[in-house]
């Protein structure tokens, strides 16, 4: 899938506004949340690092990532390498330990070169590299999108847009690493989601 990218009649009003400007960005049939989409299970060394360069999956659209720990002994400190969703290139350390369930990252991955894992806690460690929840968003956001409304609408692809239903809670924006997350309706690779957010980008305008 990709990004939709904006006409004529929304760039002009981004061009124009040097205070902020309003954006809608669609994406299509994102893929759910998995743990293996990027890389399956990896061991963990007993001592120093590991970096993996191959048999690495892209993402399908700009995202954060997830690890996926096998036991509570899994710690944190995976390193994810690669290039944003502006094709810069961008490292997230992932401090927060997978132990024998899941950890987002916070940076959204247009694509992954390179995965780093940690030392094992215990023998047997193994981290494993999916899609995470949040999306990132076509422009970067800065402080004015926090001070403005967001809203959200989704609807199933093959029914079309005029089913779109507006979430009930407003997704979450992290202006930090240009990133969103739908908090009502669940990722789904049949669903088309929808959002309207402020930002002070005119660089990608």
């Amino acid at each position: 899938m990709s990004f939709t990218r904006p006409g004529l009649k929304q760039l002009v009003p981004e061009l124009l506004s040097l205070k902020g400007c309003p954006y809608t960005q669609t994406w299509k049939n994102p893929a759910a949340p998995g743990n293996t989409d990027i890389h399956a299970a990896i061991a963990l060394p007993a001592a120093g690092t590991t970096d993996v360069t191959t048999a690495i999956t892209q993402p399908d659209v700009p995202r954060v990532v997830r690890l996926k720990g096998n036991a509570a002994s899994v710690p944190g400190g995976t390193v994810i390498t690669g290039l944003n969703q502006f094709g810069e290139a961008a490292t997230d350390t992932i401090a927060g330990a997978p132990a024998g369930g899941t950890q987002d990252g916070a940076v959204a991955f247009s694509k992954v070169t390179k995965i780093t894992v940690p030392t094992q806690g215990a023998g047997g460690d193994t981290i494993s590299v999916g899609y995470g929840a949040a999306l990132g968003t076509e422009r970067r956001l800065g402080a004015i999108s926090m001070a403005a409304p967001v809203q959200g609408s989704v609807y199933t692809t093959a029914s079309g847009e005029r089913t779109a239903a507006r979430e009930a809670a407003a997704p979450t924006l992290d202006p930090a690493n240009d990133t969103i997350l739908f908090n009502t309706t669940a990722l789904a690779a049949t669903k088309t989601y929808t959002a309207w957010y402020w930002h002070a980008d005119i660089a990608h305008a």
